[in-house]
């Protein structure tokens, strides 16, 4: 039984969640973000939690793996990812982001409005088959939570 416990998707699925408008792609990016020469390029991405209700941006400087860590978000919902994300860049200098690279997840839909509010800072959306770069500050916020929760027990 190979199909235990999976959902089966039909041929003629037609995608209903909306489509994200990407404006550049990973390959028009400065060469000082693809070999990290420079500060201020920027990784974006989503730690969800364990029910799905709940998640935290996390925005990487790609030279210094500096973390800007939101506080929890109510959704994993463009609107509240967007705003976050102006929350957490307005707090830096603006010679500190030059690029922001998220993935390709939904939650990134509203980039206009980041790149609005930091003054036309543009976003380079990878290529599909791309893997994230943010797994391991995943796990170690992870386990960073795992030993907060153990602590107040």
């Amino acid at each position: 039984m190979h199909h235990r416990g999976k959902t089966r998707h039909t041929k003629n699925h037609v995608e209903s969640r909306g489509k994200i408008c990407l404006t550049h792609s990973i390959h028009g990016r400065p060469k000082s973000a693809d070999d990290r020469s420079d500060f201020g390029h920027w990784k974006a991405d989503i730690v969800a939690g364990k029910t799905g209700g709940t998640c935290l941006v996390t925005l990487t400087d790609r030279k210094s793996c500096f973390l800007l860590a939101g506080k929890k978000v109510p959704r994993k919902k463009a609107a509240y990812v967007s705003e976050k994300m102006i929350e957490l860049l307005s707090s830096i200098p603006n010679e500190a982001v030059k690029t922001i690279t998220p993935d390709r997840g939904k939650e990134f839909s509203n980039h206009f409005a980041v790149t609005e509010a930091l003054n036309n800072m543009p976003f380079y959306f990878p290529d599909p088959h791309a893997l994230g770069n943010n797994e391991q500050i995943k796990i170690r916020i992870d386990s960073f939570e795992n030993t907060c929760q153990n602590r107040k027990r």
